[in-house]
């Protein structure tokens, strides 16, 4: 396809006018925050007696070092002494207590940590590798005492009860982490004399790390909860003054963050306590820095989940969530507190099934699939629908994923929806992400939506084979499948049919960019082209897009439609082969699906779209622009309470590496300042040229009397000096992708 600009439609001149909603992001948290955040979990693994510079950076530890993309270091973290002991109850008690050897014996009465976590009502565990048995007190190799500060503590070691429920073997996390409620608020853990690199080599303990750091990232506690994990040594080897590293990483860490503040163990003991709102032990805690520039506060937005009624259901969370270590094969929900969706069906009727996420990934060559899941009167959970967003071609690059799906209920049945995700291929140190930003400490929204309908109401067909295109001229278009994925429709009244295409594309060949159109024929007319959207590929191959294009088509009684789905390359391709359909799981590979949801005209969906391209040169990165004020907004004043479902469907493209593109959808209320409701980001980063079929998802509450005015804006995802965003692929025939803002009325 050819990028020409269109004079009377650029933006660069009315930048001014956006609204200023929040810094400009890229990917990872551009603003410390000013205060610890609180969470509901904190691992501390302690390792052994490496200086910083024979850890980070080093062959020998590729593990520990692919964590960094993903986490914050600490560049300049000290221990407070030599040898091991002193350091470790500094960490648990904020003091050395004068002690200054490996003793076994030299017993400690004071307050520590574990009696602040308990006064404060939470729970605590350390978890020590090769303990014999619980609160076992001396050597047994390679179990060492020094290394369990717990036991040192009076109040703890003679008190039988209490120490055998809270010092116990390592064996014991694996059963605790199986559930968010098992896991301890506190959990300190400890490898044993090899697996901690004390007498065994660096690459050993880096081959542990990588086994038992996923299964706490990847725990119920870590993915659905406010989670920190914080990994150090405890002192170095005397050779580079005792500085060693200490890498954290959970919810609302700064992902890829290098920090030179001078921290030291203190420190983290101050973080933590102010983590779980406990006062400080000693002076030395107290007057240590908190570790606030490494994180960036994150509130969640409201996700109701309705149990009961009509809809639709809307789950959704702005927080940010990472998948670290995916096997490739084990689905993982997201969130199963706040991306889930339960209901009794009241009749027999079909659910209309939506996911929307920004998803990306920190390591190249690992793409992220997305699903959609169906749990049945308790039953085990299927896989309803699910797409692939590419990762190959380069990092930091979201897509705004979006999954359509359709399922059937039965009149007094319960389900249970749920949204998971993992990663394409085996990931080991990978990590993959969902929500891009932040915004005013938001992320882009992940969504999971429920919309019940009559049977009647949903025309729908899918096909869950791959499909590919060899040769194509760049101008005529195939049908994908005429025998599995047309639609008829003959109206017996006049309707609306709001269209969808979802579909995973993707090249084999750099280069050529897949086009997906909707097509009607009318009463067996020639075939029009009713919208169409277009899949990069010229940044990079095997990194499928989940495409979505959205349409919307008035229908007259007495007459018969047939919407068909066609594609072909954005220019000739020779012999280079586009294909649709990620995969395969299970034999069958990511659906590809085209729609019709049938409404009633005027009334229940209304719609805004516009077929020139759009550009907008220079943005600050933090100013929202409208896109078409023109064109591109829609005017409700609803008689009645009712929700709006809103979709924004937009072709997004840089023609300079690195910057991504800021889509959102805002409201304006009986003419006050406009407020932003939903938003995705679109990746530039990985390449030039490509457009990312975007779409955008958003609930809104609408009551009788009032005027809501919804508007399309943009921007770039950074200060972008002299560089231009786009929207709008082609043109063909003239016209270039629509760019659509819709509104259907529930």
């Amino acid at each position: 396809m050819s990028f020409r600009r269109l004079g009377s439609i650029g933006l660069a001149s009315v930048a001014a006018l956006g609204v200023a909603l929040g810094a400009a992001h890229q990917l990872k948290p551009a603003q410390a925050a000013t205060t610890v955040p609180a969470y509901d979990h904190v691992f501390v693994i302690v390792m052994e007696n490496h200086a910083y510079g024979e850890i980070i950076g080093s062959s020998t530890a590729p593990y520990i070092n692919s964590l960094l993309p993903s986490g914050a270091l600490a560049t300049s973290y000290l221990a407070v002494a030599h040898p091991s002991l002193p350091n470790y109850l500094a960490l648990t008690g904020g003091s050395t207590y004068g002690i200054t050897s490996d003793c076994t014996t030299c017993w400690v009465s004071a307050s520590n940590l574990a009696d602040g976590l308990e006064n404060a009502g939470s729970t605590w565990k350390a978890y020590e590798e090769s303990m014999p048995t619980a609160c076992f007190v001396g050597d047994s190799y390679p179990y060492a005492q020094k290394h369990d500060p717990f036991i040192y503590f009076n109040d703890v070691r003679t008190n039988t009860a209490r120490c055998q429920a809270h010092v116990v073997p390592f064996t014991q996390m694996a059963t605790d982490l199986k559930s968010a409620a098992a896991t301890p608020n506190y959990a300190f853990i400890t490898p044993n004399m090899c697996n901690d690199m004390h007498d065994c080599t660096v690459g050993t303990g880096d081959a542990w790390l990588s086994q038992q750091v996923p299964a706490i990232l990847n725990s119920p506690a870590f993915k659905t909860q406010r989670s920190l994990l914080a990994i150090t040594w405890d002192e170095d080897d005397s050779s580079a003054g005792n500085r060693v590293p200490l890498i954290l990483m959970g919810t609302g860490v700064v992902a890829g963050l290098s920090t030179s503040v001078s921290y030291n163990h203190y420190s983290l003991l101050h973080t933590i306590e102010a983590a779980r709102g406990l006062g400080t032990l000693t002076s030395n805690d107290a007057g240590a820095a908190l570790m606030t520039d490494v994180f960036v506060s994150v509130t969640p937005s409201p996700s109701p989940t309705p149990v009961s009624g009509n809809g639709p259901f809307n789950a959704s969370s702005s927080l940010q969530y990472r998948l670290q270590g995916s096997n490739g094969s084990a689905w993982s929900d997201i969130d199963g507190s706040r991306l889930a969706v339960s209901l009794t069906a009241s009749a027999n009727e079909v659910a209309v099934l939506s996911a929307n996420a920004d998803l990306w990934t920190a390591n190249a060559g690992f793409n992220q699939d997305l699903g959609i899941f169906a749990s049945v009167n308790g039953g085990a959970d299927q896989l309803v629908a699910w797409k692939e967003s590419g990762g190959f071609a380069g990092t930091y690059s979201p897509n705004a994923a979006f999954v359509q799906g359709a399922f059937s209920l039965a009149s007094g049945s319960a389900y249970a929806f749920k949204l998971k995700w993992k990663t394409n291929k085996n990931a080991p140190g990978a990590s993959i992400y969902a929500g891009a930003g932040p915004i005013g400490g938001q992320y882009s929204p992940t969504r999971l939506t429920v919309q019940l309908l009559p049977s009647a109401s949903l025309v729908s067909a899918a096909s869950g084979l791959q499909y590919w295109l060899s040769g194509s001229d760049g101008s005529a278009w195939s049908e994908v499948d005429p025998s599995r994925l047309e639609l008829s429709v003959a109206p017996t009244s006049n309707e609306v049919a709001v269209l969808g295409a979802n579909a995973d594309l993707w090249t084999a060949t750099a280069g050529f960019n897949q086009d997906l159109g909707i097509f009607v024929s009318v009463n067996g007319g020639a075939d029009q082209l009713v919208a169409w959207k277009e899949s990069g590929g010229f940044a990079g191959t095997f990194s499928p897009n989940a495409a979505f294009a959205q349409a919307v088509y008035s229908l007259a009684s007495g007459s018969s439609y047939v919407f068909k789905l066609k594609w072909k390359s954005n220019r000739p391709a020779g012999a280079a082969t586009i294909y649709a359909g990620a995969g395969p799981l299970g034999g069958q590979y990511s659906p590809t699906r085209l729609s019709a949801l049938l409404v009633t005209p005027t009334s229940d969906s209304v719609s805004a779209a516009t077929a020139p391209q759009y550009w907008l040169g220079s943005s600050d990165g933090s100013s929202w622009v409208e896109v078409d004020p023109a064109h591109l907004e829609l005017s409700l004043s609803p008689s009645s309470a009712m929700t709006a479902v809103l979709g924004a469907n937009v072709d997004l493209w840089t023609a300079e590496a690195g910057y991504n593109q800021d889509i959102g959808i805002f409201v304006s209320v009986n003419g006050g300042a406009d407020q932003l409701v939903a938003w995705k980001e679109s990746g530039g980063f990985a390449g030039t040229f490509s457009p990312n079929a975007a779409f955008v998802q958003g609930f809104y509450s609408l009551s009788a009397g009032s005027t809501y005015v919804f508007k399309l804006k943009w921007k770039s995802n950074r200060p972008a000096g002299g560089v231009t965003i786009y929207a709008g692929a082609g043109p063909i025939a003239g016209l270039y992708s629509p760019t659509r803002l819709s509104a259907q009325l529930i």
